[in-house]
């Protein structure tokens, strides 16, 4: 499930970047190609409020919690996310 398409992921995500000054939480990089991450990790929000459709995410109040994600740019998300880490 694709979850960044959906208009309420795209409008909450400007919103996070805009709130933290379109700036990386970590590395300090302003713009960019900056991304939102789950503090508790989307994985678990999933499997706690048993998400199987977009409607079911819609639903979800956490999924879409501002105080629960962070901006971090490409390169931070990735060292950042234990699931998104790249093996070099």
């Amino acid at each position: 499930m694709k979850m960044g398409r959906d208009k309420k992921g795209r409008f909450l995500k400007g919103f996070k970047h805009s709130e933290e000054s379109f700036t990386c939480q970590d590395c300090k990089m302003v713009g960019g190609n900056l991304e939102v991450h789950h503090i508790n990790p989307l994985s678990n929000i999933i499997k706690e409020y048993k998400i199987k459709t977009m409607n079911d995410a819609r639903r979800c109040e956490e999924l879409w919690d501002l105080d629960n994600g962070i901006t971090y740019c490409q390169e931070c998300h990735v060292k950042n996310d234990k699931f998104r880490r790249i093996k070099k």
